[in-house]
């Protein structure tokens, strides 16, 4: 998940963390809690350790149990939070590690947010989001990714009469990129309804960049399985 090389990096994971959250509608139209799944990749300042190492001393490094529940702290109990977007999950995720940690120890943080149920056609819907303690302050500075994972499709594909006529089922997979600086929250539902509804000539379109203004996108990839 992490950009950073995790070799290079003295790393504090937070691996597949199961919560329920509001992040806007689910599946069938609703605003309410749905079953959520958050990673974290904290990448810390070169030789922040060290000492942690020299001393044995666990109060040196960075507490994930701490970091696991300020996570949690998000969605649930008294200062729980109603988020409108999967997006603004993941940032507010980096804000409660980064206010854990401080500059001092913090470089980076990578936070991805994985659902199997927000899109409905899709196996696995993920949203990762990566930002800079300095990048933080400034919203939507972030770098932004979303997958949509074996998006099954019914449509007609092929170039043999029975195939210009029958549909078929494919399973795709789509791969977004955000643009900068755009904040506004992606109805990532609506898009897979579009690939949907138009078939294989928005499947084409959305190849060669055409829609990549209506979703707020520098790039999107489409990846056919066999």
């Amino acid at each position: 998940m992490s950009t950073l090389d995790p070799v290079a990096h003295d790393t504090v994971i937070i691996d597949s963390l199961s919560l329920s959250a509001t992040i806007g509608k689910d599946w069938w139209g609703r605003i309410r809690p749905q079953p959520l799944s958050i990673t974290l990749h904290l990448h810390l300042q070169p030789g922040y350790l060290d000492k942690s190492a020299a001393t044995d001393d666990v109060g040196e490094s960075i507490h994930y149990g701490h970091l696991a529940k300020s996570i949690m702290g998000l969605v649930d109990g008294p200062d729980a939070q109603v988020f409108d977007s999967p997006r603004n999950l993941a940032r507010a995720v980096v804000k409660a590690a980064f206010a854990l940690t401080g500059a001092v120890a913090a470089q980076r943080a990578v936070v991805a947010i994985k659902s199997d149920k927000l899109i409905p056609l899709a196996g696995e819907f993920t949203m990762e989001i990566s930002t800079s303690y300095a990048e933080e302050v400034i919203e939507g500075t972030e770098n932004v990714r979303v997958t949509i994972k074996d998006l099954a499709l019914s449509t007609i594909i092929g170039v043999n009469p029975p195939e210009r006529v029958a549909k078929q089922r494919v399973i795709i997979t789509v791969i977004i990129h955000g643009k900068p600086g755009h904040r506004e929250p992606i109805d990532y539902a609506s898009l897979v309804a579009r690939i949907a509804n138009v078939g294989h000539l928005l499947l084409l379109g959305v190849c060669h960049g055409k829609f990549t203004p209506d979703i707020a996108g520098d790039e999107c990839i489409i990846i056919p399985h066999a």
